[in-house]
């Protein structure tokens, strides 16, 4: 892993899909990840990420309340490219997701594949 390889968080409370998205990425990207929005929090304030996956389903919270963290007027150096990882892909959650300008939206259970593809052109 190089210095400059660019960072990827990944927000799921799920270990085992943090674990297997770590592992895909792990020659791309200098992964992270969070178990829970305060967690992810903590990350964000003391790194820059130019990727970040995101489950809306969290212990302490929606997916969602980590991007409103970014709209109250939380600084970033770049805002990171935001994929959400869901279960939950109904209407409400699909506006919510534009209104927050989320670049995707991928249904668990995932297709390994399409991740891969998904953040490909994310980043291209």
């Amino acid at each position: 892993m190089s210095i400059n390889e660019p960072k990827m968080l990944i927000v799921d409370d799920e270990l085992d899909i943090c674990l297997l998205l770590k592992d895909i990425f792990k020659n791309e990207f200098d992964v992270n990840y969070a178990q829970s929005i305060a967690e992810a929090k903590k990350f964000l304030h003391s790194h820059s990420f130019k990727i970040l996956l995101l489950d809306l389903d969290l212990p302490d919270g929606s997916g969602f309340d980590l991007l409103d963290h970014f709209e109250d007027g939380y600084k970033l150096v770049e805002k990171p490219k935001v994929m959400i990882i869901s279960a939950h892909k109904g209407s409400l959650e699909m506006l919510k997701a534009e209104r927050y300008g989320v670049e995707s939206f991928i249904e668990k259970p995932l297709d390994v594949g399409d991740v891969k593809n998904t953040v490909a052109q994310l980043i291209s």
